[in-house]
């Protein structure tokens, strides 16, 4: 049901306690208050990506939900906020009827137009592919589409941006296997460059990012079982590539996130979940020509899930999501922040929250600022977040 206070979107203000963990020595951990910024919709959000227009503006892209007595609608909601967290414009897409749409990913272009991949439900619940393009000021000015056969339902998955004009996209298909569309369309009208690759009967689905190396070829994983595989500086059209697995010492699974390029494209990160016993923990693993150059595993007594990543221009590597605290279905759950260097080697960690469920999705970098997108149960519904941080992790106005 809709809840009774989130008619138009109202900003506010809200204090909450935190607790700051630093792995830096000489830093003692601390216990302060402080300010987070809460942008109410229309139901239930899910935040999918934040990034910065050329203006300094920044975009935050989710997923927002609304049940009633007919069942649940999904939009695609874009929200734009100034540097110090005021809206500009907040979008939710499609703005008519009961068409449910579900964005995967979003990249910007050169001139600032906002391509999103994601899909439309059918009725039958299952789901064709969605592309749109959104103006700088927030209006949609095109959509284009890849429908599927009977039986099929395609998942959008990750987007990056080629080098005349072009992006290319993952999306995973289902139907009687698990498998991988990939293909390229112009940023221009959407239209679809060439008939989309679809990979062979039983491969496993890709997750929810693309990379492109310097060479312009590309580079995504797939998250088989136990552990995922990447396919590394795949050609676009789709001649073969490296296809390691991606391999945590000691644990008995993982599951891939994302996978990022360096800033010079030499290399990727493939950065993730791996599971100890019971415990989720993050890893980052690094891949050159195909081969792991390194793994780290960022193990505690806490149980910590990566969901969002953003890599600087110096490739400081910075991840969100969540730390528990126990197993137990009602333990304590919080933002969780992690900043890395290039080697894998740690500068600091946090974690803060307050009494609900807080969970960090996506975090966008600037020089001296760090902003992460997340929910939090407000009013029992989750509900976005936008934090900002200095660059070591502390809370900041």
């Amino acid at each position: 049901m809709r809840k009774a206070g989130y008619i138009g979107i109202v900003f506010f203000l809200i204090g909450i306690s935190f607790y700051s963990c630093n792995t830096e020595e000489g830093v003692a951990p601390m216990d302060q208050a402080t300010f987070v910024k809460i942008l109410l919709g229309r139901g239930e959000d899910t935040p999918v990506k934040i990034d910065q227009m050329a203006d300094g503006s920044l975009l935050v892209l989710s997923n927002s939900s609304v049940a009633d007595i007919e069942g649940t609608q999904t939009q695609v909601r874009l929200t734009k906020l100034s540097m110090q967290g005021e809206i500009i414009w907040d979008r939710f897409f499609p703005e008519e009827g009961s068409r449910t749409w579900l964005a995967g990913d979003m990249v910007l272009s050169a001139t600032d137009e906002i391509i999103i991949a994601a899909d439309s439900l059918k009725a039958t619940d299952e789901r064709n592919l969605l592309f749109m393009k959104v103006s700088a000021s927030g209006e949609l000015n095109a959509t284009n589409g890849i429908s599927v056969n009977e039986g099929e339902s395609v998942e959008a998955k990750g987007l990056v941006l080629g080098e005349n004009g072009e992006v290319h996209f993952t999306a995973s298909l289902e139907g009687a296997e698990n498998n991988t569309m990939r293909g390229t369309f112009s940023i221009s009208d959407l239209s679809l460059t060439g008939e989309p690759f679809r990979s062979a009967n039983g491969t496993a689905s890709p997750n929810n990012s693309l990379a492109r190396l310097v060479n312009g070829t590309l580079c995504y994983s797939t998250n088989n079982a136990p552990n995922p595989r990447l396919v590394y500086g795949i050609s676009v059209e789709g001649e073969s590539a490296p296809n390691p697995i991606v391999r945590v010492a000691g644990a008995s699974s993982s599951t891939a996130v994302e996978v990022i390029s360096n800033a010079d494209g030499s290399s990727v990160y493939v950065i993730g979940n791996a599971t100890f016993g019971g415990d989720s923990e993050p890893f980052v693993n690094q891949y050159q020509e195909g081969e792991l150059t390194f793994s780290s595993i960022y193990r505690n007594e806490n149980i910590d899930r990566i969901r969002g990543t953003f890599i600087s221009q110096e490739n400081d590597i910075w991840m969100v999501g969540s730390r528990q605290f126990g197993v137990n279905e009602n333990a304590p759950v919080e933002f969780y922040l992690r900043k890395v260097n290039s080697n894998g080697g740690s500068y600091f960690e946090r974690s803060f929250g307050g009494d609900d469920e807080d969970i960090a999705y996506d975090v966008f970098a600037t020089e001296n600022d760090i902003y992460v997108v997340g929910t939090t149960d407000f009013a029992d519904v989750a509900t976005l977040v936008l934090l900002k941080l200095d660059s070591n992790g502390e809370f900041t106005n």
